[in-house]
């Protein structure tokens, strides 16, 4: 049996299920975290987030659109963005599967 490419390999290693053409993903390194997150067919958002080695810190967040309305998902990401003091536009974007100028509008919105 060939070898398994590593990208699915890699995200086998965080305990994510399998990735498949139709998804979208992004890992992203930096300063000795790496953070991968795949954005499913269905809308579906799973991002973990790990120190470099898996030891000492790990962090795992999944986002159904189905779970939630888009009410109740507005108010979440305003309670998370939290006036610009909580997490950022960018992070957010990524857990819920938004693009930074949809949270932006989000944020702001009365």
């Amino acid at each position: 049996m060939p070898p398994k490419h590593p990208v699915p390999a890699l995200f086998d290693h965080f305990g994510m299920p399998a990735i498949k053409p139709s998804d979208e993903f992004t890992i992203v390194y930096k300063g000795g975290m790496l953070q991968a997150s795949v954005k499913r067919k269905s809308g579906k958002v799973e991002t973990i987030t790990q120190t470099v080695g898996g030891k000492g810190f790990s962090q795992m967040s999944k986002f159904d659109p189905d779970d939630m309305s888009e009410v109740e998902r507005n108010k979440l990401i305003k309670k998370m963005y939290n006036n610009g003091r909580g997490e950022s536009q960018s992070a957010l974007g990524q857990k819920f599967g938004l693009r930074q100028p949809q949270v932006s509008r989000i944020v702001n919105k009365e």
